[in-house]
């Protein structure tokens, strides 16, 4: 083991959630639906991308009263169509969405 990987923590979770495998995997993937549950109570999703690829990541940010409280990224370690998905989770410094100009 490196240094560097002996002083990274991790935490693993397991969940069975009583809900068809579809929906819950269309809840991970859809950004709407990421919008309406991955945020702790004061914050709102404020800007969600998702990239359905394996290796490739999702960039979530949220805000609260007091402004933007930051963002983080995770990256699809695997996915099995609308049955399963593996993520690897980190609280990432994400840069800021940059605004879209109207074209």
């Amino acid at each position: 083991m490196t240094p560097r990987a002996a002083q990274q923590a991790v935490v693993r979770l397991h969940r069975i959630i009583p809900a068809p495998p579809d929906r819950v995997y269309r809840a991970w993937l859809d950004p709407d639906l990421v919008r309406r549950w991955l945020a702790p109570a004061g914050l709102e999703v404020t800007h969600v991308e998702v990239d359905e690829r394996v290796g490739a990541h999702h960039r979530i940010w949220q805000a609260g009263r007091d402004g933007d409280a930051g963002g983080f990224a995770c990256e699809l370690l695997e996915a099995e169509q609308e049955l399963t998905s593996r993520s690897v989770w980190g609280m990432y410094p994400v840069a800021r969405p940059r605004p879209r100009r109207a074209q």
